[in-house]
């Protein structure tokens, strides 16, 4: 009977550990680098192209600024951007964007969470109420969890919280895990099958 409920939680964790931060559908990636603690950089068509997460500043000293650039060099492999707003400056253009940041492309930062991670970030960070863990670089989250994009890696499902019905997402997580059992329940064991083999 342990084992079971052990193995019933087990296979809880890993079904619901499945929703990872992730970059909107139309997020356009970018071969940006990190330029400083708010800004990335590259060249396109041989203009200087900055961008910034839109609505975040950083007020921290130059220790704070080291340990962020670190976090974002090994975050920041593959840079995705949705772009509200092109200015025209000196040397080049500044888009203010939404800036979502991967190590892998296998789970996403948005940049808007960095304040959740470094308190010289400011900048506002909305919650949601829902029956979901969530996982992100910067922590997992149960219950509460930052609005934003995630995906489901179950149903292959690409959602924003607020706006997205997650009892669905819960309900379908339910299911699997039920599925899964007695999927599990109705295999023969070894020794089961062994001993029917002598009957």
């Amino acid at each position: 009977m342990k084992l079971g409920i052990i193995a019933l939680i087990t296979l809880a964790v890993a079904v619901f550990g499945q929703i990872v931060s992730w970059a909107p559908p139309h997020a356009q990636l970018v071969g940006a680098y990190v330029y400083n603690t708010t800004h990335f950089a590259y060249y396109k068509d041989s203009v200087a192209i900055y961008i910034t997460q839109d609505g975040l500043s950083f007020n921290g000293t130059e220790a704070e600024a080291q340990a962020v650039l670190q976090f974002l060099y090994a975050q920041c492999k593959y840079v995705a951007v949705d772009v509200k707003n092109i200015t025209i400056i000196d040397g080049g253009e500044l888009w203010p964007s939404e800036v979502y940041c991967s190590q892998d492309g296998s789970s996403w930062l948005w940049l808007r969470l960095l304040p959740l991670r470094f308190a010289a970030y400011k900048g506002a960070v909305d919650f949601v109420n829902a029956t979901l863990t969530v996982h992100t670089p910067i922590g997992v989250f149960a219950g509460y969890v930052p609005a934003g994009w995630y995906l489901d890696r179950i149903t292959n499902t690409v959602f924003r919280l607020p706006g997205f019905n997650a009892s669905l997402i819960t309900e379908i997580h339910k299911l699997q895990a039920a599925i899964a059992q007695l999927t599990a329940s109705s295999k023969p064991s070894a020794l089961t099958t062994a001993s029917c083999q002598r009957c």
